[in-house]
């Protein structure tokens, strides 16, 4: 996530016990953090990710073509953390589980061009999607940076990645940029 708004609840020590966190950025989510430790922490977090980036112009072999990106992702974990040197930096591990994830990507003519005295319409040259899905079980690495704003506020962010193993692509087409069925084990490499 680019940034994460922390509210937090103090011990009656003054330690930091629990956290509620509202993430707002790349990724938009909840996260809870119970400290076990002054070290060490255990979590909960849930986010998710929806984009739709729709009529991309772009050139592809000197034609005219409209791309559609769409992306979304909802995932729920389980988090280990441990504050490094300083409060404001922590070394954050998990395992998640995807509940919905779908990335595409899709190719559509933008005009009607000529092929042998033959013209073509966009509906009718058709389309080529690429459909991408995750893994379920997704591992997480990460680094946490935490910023005090008052006793019971922390502003902060996040850098981390999640190992997502090979996304297999689902092929489609339609119209004249059709593909045979024989051809798809191909294309999907």
């Amino acid at each position: 996530g680019i940034a994460i708004l922390w509210l937090t609840t103090s011990h009656a020590q003054n330690a930091i016990k629990t956290e509620l966190g509202i993430q707002v950025g790349l990724l938009s989510g909840i996260d809870f953090r119970y400290a076990i430790t002054e070290r060490w922490g255990v979590g909960l977090q849930a986010g998710g990710i929806a984009i739709d980036l729709g009529g991309i112009r772009q050139n592809i072999a000197e034609q005219p073509t409209l791309i559609d990106l769409d992306a979304s992702w909802f995932s729920a974990g389980i988090t280990l953390d441990r504050t490094l040197g300083t409060p404001k930096v922590r070394l954050k591990t998990g395992l998640f589980y995807c509940i919905q994830g779908d990335f595409n990507y899709r190719i559509v003519p933008d005009r009607s061009f000529t092929i042998a005295g033959i013209t073509y319409e966009p509906e009718d040259l058709g389309h080529v999607t690429m459909a991408f899905s995750p893994t379920r079980i997704q591992p997480y690495l990460g680094l946490d940076f935490r910023f005090p704003i008052g006793k019971r506020l922390l502003l902060g962010g996040a850098v981390g990645a999640w190992y997502l193993h090979r996304f297999t692509p689902e092929l489609s087409s339609s119209g004249f940029l059709s593909f045979r069925a024989d051809a798809m084990p191909f294309l999907q490499r």
